[in-house]
């Protein structure tokens, strides 16, 4: 029996010259595309068993355009982030996946109009990669759900990451110096995000609308770098029309606001640093509503924290709010603040809390401590 099946294993790599197959313990499949012998990774995707999974050992520079219509299929490169695919057609994807079950492991995948572009495909990973020099968007998930880990995500013409209708969760990793914003949410999708950099993007970190972010332990710091864009396309984290949560983060000197939740939007922040950013540290607009956690919104260009047309906002839990430019707190067109527990509002240059119309208030304010003074006096508002 065991001679059969060598003899069966050889007989397939005889088949394809060039082209090395070995076969795992659970009849999986396994071939080394060595692209400088002029090996292919289409020509590769056609090999073995379809109905089997089949694992691609990538080595060399692929000039190639890849389409994946083939299910659990993993693209590995040797050595990690040295083999490279680089699409040949500028005007196509580098890798385009329709499948179920894809990985993509240790590659480079180097320009095309989209790096990755995925359309109704589930269980996509992608680990320990660099997807850079796309014309469009590194990574565009559409109807998909993914997987990105200890992945390098940089220098693309628009976006690092792009999720429509779509579902991802990222972990450890870097998108930076993108055109446009590091990650970008539409159409109803869910970002889950822990850990890592999103930085020195020319748009937004991050940007959702109609979506939901989730967004953990996470330096987001220095997006904005394009100044030709209006401020409210270069944020840290900004949302219309959805929802934010963020804990455990780092949302600094970025050039517009920190964060900004307008439109409807819901915002949760806790135990989060909102530092030096270029104008309010956390902006709540336009019947959105904020709970904000302990935390520091301080040194920001304005208000450390904004609140404005109809938004409601809670302050709870130790929060510091200090050393602004502008006011600590900024209530306006009518718009509502709650403090819970002890906050601290201090050393910001105008107020400590401010109201803009008559129509805005405050409740329990006697839990403020104004410490130090603020350059202005202490505030004024309806309730103070």
């Amino acid at each position: 029996m065991r001679t059969t099946r060598l003899a069966a294993a050889l007989a397939a790599a005889v088949l394809v010259p060039g082209v090395s197959i070995s076969v795992s313990a659970h009849d999986g499949q396994t071939f080394t595309v060595n692209c400088s012998r002029g090996q292919t990774i289409a020509k590769a995707l056609e090999l073995g068993d379809a109905r089997k999974p089949l694992v691609l050992i990538i080595r060399g520079l692929c000039k190639e355009n890849v389409v994946i219509n083939r299910d659990r299929v993993t693209l590995q490169g040797d050595p990690p982030r040295v083999a490279t695919v680089q699409a040949v057609n500028p005007k196509d994807h580098t890798i385009a996946v329709m499948a179920t079950w894809i990985r993509i492991e240790g590659l480079t995948v180097s320009g095309g109009s989209n790096g990755i572009w995925t359309s109704g495909a589930s269980q996509l990973v992608v680990a320990d990669s660099v997807i850079q020099n796309a014309a469009l968007n590194g990574i565009h998930l559409t109807y998909s759900y993914g997987r990105i880990g200890r992945t390098t995500i940089q220098n693309n013409g628009i976006n690092g990451l792009m999720l429509y209708a779509a579902q991802a969760a990222v972990m450890n990793s870097e998108l930076s110096v993108n055109a446009g914003s590091g990650i970008k949410l539409d159409g109803n999708s869910t970002l889950d995000i822990s850990g890592g950099t999103i930085s020195a993007n020319g748009a937004s970190g991050i940007y959702a609308q109609r979506s939901d972010a989730n967004i953990r332990g996470t330096h987001i710091t220095g997006n904005g770098t394009d100044l030709t864009l209006i401020e409210n396309l270069r944020r840290g984290v900004s949302g219309l029309q959805s929802t934010l949560e963020i804990r455990d983060s780092y949302i600094m000197n970025n050039t517009g606001r920190g964060i900004a939740a307008e439109i409807g939007s819901t915002l949760d922040v806790g135990s989060t640093v909102v530092r030096g950013n270029g104008h309010e540290g956390v902006l709540i607009y336009g019947g959105s509503s904020g709970h904000l956690t302990g935390g520091t919104f301080s040194g920001n260009n304005l208000d450390g924290v904004s609140v404005g047309v109809n938004s409601t906002a809670q302050i709870v839990d130790g929060a510091t709010i200090m050393n602004n430019a502008r006011n600590g707190i900024t209530l306006f067109a009518g718009s509502k603040l709650w403090v819970f527990n002890l906050i601290t509002i201090g050393a910001n240059a105008q107020y400590g809390l401010a109201c803009g119309d008559g129509e805005s208030s405050a409740a329990d304010v006697a839990l403020i401590s104004f410490s130090p003074s603020n350059g202005w006096g202490n505030g004024f508002c309806s309730g103070y």
